[in-house]
């Protein structure tokens, strides 16, 4: 599936995101697990991951409020 903000791909098992920049360069990719987010830079190898409760944590420290 394609749309403005990049791909999304789908497993049974964790949901993978596409993140584009402005001129719509890859900038990385988010990967969605039940317990664990990750993060992997444009043209890297490598995962950095956290915790899913340590996300939410640090969603609810520096994180703002948005609407839908």
């Amino acid at each position: 599936m394609a749309n403005k903000l990049g791909r999304v791909k789908q497993n049974k098992t964790h949901l993978d995101l596409v993140i584009l920049n402005t001129a719509r360069r890859k900038r990385g990719e988010i990967r969605i697990k039940p317990n664990r987010v990750l993060w992997a830079q444009a043209n890297e190898k490598g995962w950095h991951g956290v915790h899913l409760s340590e996300f939410e944590k640090f969603m609810w420290k520096k994180g703002t409020r948005q609407t839908k």
